[in-house]
């Protein structure tokens, strides 16, 4: 008999797990949908919309080689699309 009880309560807290691991999985799929902003047929309607905006871009400071390449390669290559790259440092 208090064998019987042992693994019924052993069953029943195993079932209890599997039962909120499965909900948790369950829940954590179900995302809800995020429409665009908006929508561009083209890469050159981007480009357009783009001009003269200002991209932030934040990341860590620590980085001399990070920082060097975002200021000396992207930066630049964002300008001659006619956007400005502003690198902002997070610590």
């Amino acid at each position: 008999m208090i064998r019987s009880f042992a693994l019924a309560r052993r069953r029943r807290s195993a079932l209890s797990a599997a039962a909120a691991v499965l909900a948790l999985l369950l829940t954590s799929c179900s995302g809800a949908t995020v429409e665009p902003a908006e929508s561009f047929g083209s890469f050159g309607e981007v480009q357009a919309e783009a001009e003269g905006q200002t991209v932030d871009l934040w990341m860590y400071g620590g980085d001399e080689q990070g920082n060097a390449y975002v200021d000396e390669v992207l930066a630049p290559a964002a300008k001659e699309q006619g956007v400005t790259l502003r690198r902002l440092r997070t610590q």
